[in-house]
């Protein structure tokens, strides 16, 4: 080894042909996981058993494992190094500036969406960017790399690459090489060299699946993998593959399935990967008991009413994993863990262990969203997570709004509270009270009220949401047509659908929303009054990485009963501002009197269309549309002409949505609107 170290992959008991060389030996089958592999390609050592593990371990983990142990049979590393070599070495990274890594990473052959892995999977290549503050910083990334290197290659179904690199002139493997690369660190930037030679592109060959000796007849076979044979053969779909053979043997009703052997073969005659799986299915079952473990100050019992199954059912998966759904849904717990149990009792039930760990039951938070046609908003919020010991919360907050826009005795108030509490009937239904006092001033009319609901919100999923409730609400409205006073009972109606695939980023799906409620009391000539919306946005990807996606959305609404004079401006529609058609000022595109004053409309019609492109891995840019109106009539007739405002928004990506900033014109202006008009707030628009 002078000068430099070739690696690839090997296993864990070698045999004597396994160390000779490719050119000098026959072509070889090649048993990857988890028995003896022969030398590949050029190979001159060979990878010790947890290189090759970790071809079939995650990414991630690869690049977090442990450097690896030196070659059986090579020159050993000494990571002990003694006492006085580590103060050496030590000594001259704390008084040498940080140095330059001058790295050399040729890939020759593979494709460049392979170089990129190769790339993303290495430890060097960011010391290039960003330099090392220490000789040990340089031998430990080396160290590891061809661990890295090689779970790379797997990950893109190639099984005879070479990796061959040096540091400061020597090899991780030489006993010398940590002194050598500190000592040429004293003295300057440091030359890394590292070559990798992919090999031939392997597709899967023999798929097997058996069952252990003794075990229950088989049940899957290898269609059950996922993998089809000819495929690319990616150490991630061998991965994937133990997994849905166990959920393709739990969906039958066996819950203790599992994949107990799992023999790969590499064939260098035919670049093919076999794979042979052993399953052993053990006792089919029925759903038992719950145990939970590890509630403190949730009540046991509280978490057992949560189940979506009952005792005595056939055992399957999939009502396990909504249990665990539903549980972290509640927001009392850090972490879920629902799983069978670990034997069939013998009444051919399996319990079902609930684990979970409480949050912090009190919680504390602010918000703040600005736009220049709508103001700021400051909102704050104190709240419990388990009041009274089953998961009940409570949330107390307050808000106010139009700061900036309106004068300081003339802004928009909220406050009160909203509770719920789950299961109160079936594990699906949770109770809602909402108490708030509010003042809204916005410019078609002022507004001084109280408003009180209670509903009843059942869940299928995270995609299907319905409520009823009973509403009443107390108030004085002061409009263009006058002062009113109103004392209404509603009866709210909601239906929400989600099938996107991001609540906060959604890239592909749609959703629909559906309201609808009658209201009843003294309004005008009438005792009665029918509204009702309709919301619905679809995502389209247009690129498979869905870096780039087409929104659309579409909101109607209608209200049915009184005159325009005699609806309650609060229940009107408007359009224009943030939520309806940016560019425009709030409420600016509704209908006016003959003073120029808004005084809303009993129908609205809008659409928005963007194309959100992702430029970065935190930054998108967004150009959008919008077009609307709102209508004096029942359902819109679009005697008023619908107004169109367009821009572009700029999205910062964090980890809890996208930051939004959003720049609109409006181009058919309104009495009162601005040349331009700015959003800003947190989440996508639609």
């Amino acid at each position: 080894m002078n000068g430099s170290e070739t690696v690839g992959p090997a296993a864990a008991r070698p045999r004597p042909e396994a160390r000779a060389r490719r050119r000098a030996a026959p072509p070889c089958r090649t048993p990857v996981l988890p028995r003896v592999a022969c030398a590949l390609a050029v190979a001159f050592t060979v990878v010790p058993a947890e290189a090759l593990l970790a071809g079939f371990a995650s990414r991630a983990a690869a690049q977090t494992a442990a450097p690896p142990t030196p070659a059986s049979g090579a020159a050993g590393t000494d990571v002990g190094t003694s006492q006085g070599q580590t103060a050496a070495a030590g000594g001259a990274a704390a008084t040498t500036p940080r140095r330059k890594v001058l790295l050399t990473f040729t890939v020759s052959g593979g494709t460049p969406e392979l170089e990129a892995a190769l790339r993303e999977a290495s430890a060097l290549v960011p010391l290039e960017k960003d330099g090392a503050p220490d000789g040990d910083t340089i031998f430990r990334a080396a160290l590891s790399e061809r661990q890295r290197l090689i779970a790379a290659l797997f990950a893109e179904g190639y099984y005879a690459g070479i990796v061959e690199m040096t540091a400061a002139g020597t090899t991780p493997a030489d006993r010398d090489s940590r002194i050598a690369i500190n000592d040429a660190f004293a003295k300057g930037d440091i030359k890394v060299v590292v070559t990798v030679t992919p090999g031939p592109l392997f597709h899967f060959g023999d798929l097997v699946v058996r069952d252990a000796p003794g075990g229950a007849p088989q049940m899957v076979n290898a269609t059950d993998t996922g993998i089809v044979a000819g495929t690319v053969a990616k150490s991630s779909a061998v991965r994937a593959a133990d997994a849905k053979l166990v959920e393709s043997m739990q969906k039958r009703g066996y819950p203790l399935a599992a994949v107990v052997d799992r023999d790969v073969v590499a064939d260098h005659a035919t670049d093919t990967l076999d794979v042979t799986w052993t399953v052993e299915a053990g006792r089919q079952a029925r759903f038992g008991r719950v145990v939970v473990r590890g509630a403190k100050d949730v009540d046991p019992a509280f978490v057992e009413r949560m189940v979506p199954f009952e005792e005595g059912q056939p055992f399957e998966p999939g009502p396990l994993e909504t249990y665990a759904k539903d549980l972290r849904g509640l927001g009392t717990f850090d972490g879920v863990r629902v799983v069978p149990g670990d034997a069939v009792e013998p009444d051919g039930t399996i319990p079902i262990i609930v684990e979970v760990t409480e949050r912090k039951p009190r919680f504390v938070g602010a918000a703040a969203s600005w736009s220049t046609t709508e103001g700021a908003l400051l909102s704050a919020w104190w709240g419990h997570r388990n009041l009274f010991g089953a998961g009940e919360t409570i949330r107390i907050e307050g808000s106010v709004s139009r700061l900036f826009l309106n004068s300081y005795d003339d802004l928009q108030y909220k406050a009160g509270f909203t509770f719920t509490k789950p299961a109160i009937y079936t594990f699906r239904d949770t109770l809602v009270v909402a108490n708030y006092f509010v003042r809204e001033t916005p410019d078609a009319y002022t507004r001084t009220g109280f408003d009180s609901d209670i509903s009843v919100l059942r869940k299928y999923g995270e995609e299907r949401e319905y409520s009823l409730g009973l509403s009443g609400t107390v108030s004085r409205v002061d409009d263009a047509f006058g002062n009113h006073d109103y004392a209404l009972i509603g009866v709210p109606a909601v239906a929400r659908y989600d099938f996107t695939d991001n609540r906060l980023n959604p890239t592909e799906g749609y959703r629909l929303l559906i309201g609808l409620e009658p209201s009843f009391g003294k309004i005008g000539d009438t005792s009665a009054m029918v509204s009702g919306s309709v919301t619905a946005s679809a995502y389209y990807p247009l690129d498979d990485a869905r870096r780039f996606v087409a929104a659309g959305q579409v909101i109607v609404g209608s209200i049915l009963g009184p005159e325009l004079r005699d609806v309650p401006a609060n229940n009107r529609f408007y359009a224009g501002g943030g939520g309806t058609i940016r560019g425009y000022g709030f409420q600016y595109v509704s209908p006016r009197n003959g003073k120029g004053k808004i005084v809303g409309g009993r129908s609205l019609a809008v659409a928005n269309l963007e194309l959100r492109a992702q430029v970065t891995d935190t930054i998108g840019i967004v150009p959008f549309m919008d077009i609307g109106a709102a209508y004096r009539t029942e359902f819109p007739d679009f005697a008023y002409s619908p107004k169109i405002g367009a821009g572009i928004g700029l999205r910062y990506f964090t980890g809890i949505g996208p930051i939004r900033f959003d720049v609109a014109f409006p181009l058919q202006k309104v009495k009162d609107d601005g040349p331009v008009a700015f959003y800003l707030s947190l989440g996508q628009s639609f």
